[in-house]
């Protein structure tokens, strides 16, 4: 399949004074992949600096060889070569998922526990993330064309999913409140519920207006025996302040909170914390 363009505009984004086509050999780089978009942060060499970033959103591309499509010519226009960093982690926000106790996981039966919540395609890689701490298995597929690129093109890489991510962050918060996240991208979202370090819910929703979202948050946490308004919701990515979103879940959860980011990350003065917000997920990935 050929999909790169050596013509292609180079594409900037936010990055660190320091970062340059040298520095750049020394860096991590955590990339977020999506149906409906791409983010990449970049952090320095001890990983506790965060010296690049770029988000980018498009209409949902489900076919698994259109997304590659998409995905390869956005990478190849980025103003610095992220094939360059010494690291590369990815984490797919992909919705073919299953949560079970490590307990009853069996090493290798991972399509077969699949199978039994999803319709899974011929070829599709079956990965497993152990839960440390909360005797949890994640068990995700990734579509063939998706990990024979990444493979192919992005030598050394790793992976994980967005899910395993945001259950690391929450390590960094504290546990004797319920912690309710809502992670918003344009069509979709990841919603992640904990209490008293017990996973409560974790869930990707499409979404094409926002009181389908809103819907399917409250019916969440109902299910969960959570009251939406005895809890704050923290807000990442593109949940904004006066727009429709925010404003229907006002009328319904506690309280609402832009995430705070773990103390132990730096952030570029050249980048900022709302957008390294905007991409929060990633800084698990790290």
């Amino acid at each position: 399949m050929e999909t790169g363009n050596k013509h292609l505009r180079r594409i900037a984004f936010s990055r660190d004074l320091s970062l340059d086509a040298s520095s750049i050999k020394r860096t991590h780089a955590v990339i977020n992949v999506r149906y409906d978009g791409l983010s990449v942060l970049v952090f320095s060499e001890d990983k506790k600096k965060i010296v690049g970033s770029f988000n980018t959103d498009w209409a949902p591309r489900k076919d698994p060889e259109e997304l590659v499509t998409k995905l390869e010519l956005t990478l190849n226009g980025l103003a610095l070569d992220i094939k360059q960093c010494k690291n590369l982690h990815w984490l797919l926000s992909l919705e073919k998922f299953a949560l079970i106790p490590s307990d009853f996981y069996v090493k290798g039966h991972g399509r077969q526990i699949l199978e039994n919540t999803a319709r899974l395609n011929k070829g599709e890689h079956i990965y497993t993330d152990v839960w440390a701490g909360n005797e949890i298995a994640h068990v995700f597929a990734i579509p063939n064309p998706i990990i024979d690129w990444i493979t192919t093109h992005f030598h050394g890489s790793t992976f994980s999913h967005s899910a395993t991510a945001i259950n690391r962050l929450y390590k960094s918060y504290p546990k004797s409140e319920t912690f309710a996240l809502l992670q918003v991208e344009d069509y979709s979202a990841e919603f992640y519920v904990a209490d008293k370090e017990r996973l409560k819910f974790y869930n990707i929703f499409p979404y094409e207006i926002e009181e389908d979202l809103l819907y399917l948050i409250l019916f969440a946490l109902e299910q969960s025996g959570i009251l939406a308004p005895e809890i704050e919701l923290k807000l990442a990515g593109k949940a904004i302040k006066g727009e429709k979103l925010y404003m229907l879940l006002e009328n319904y959860m506690g309280s609402l909170k832009p995430i705070s980011l773990p103390g132990y990350f730096e952030v570029s003065p050249q980048i900022g914390i709302q957008e390294v917000r905007r991409a929060f997920k990633l800084l698990g990935g790290a």
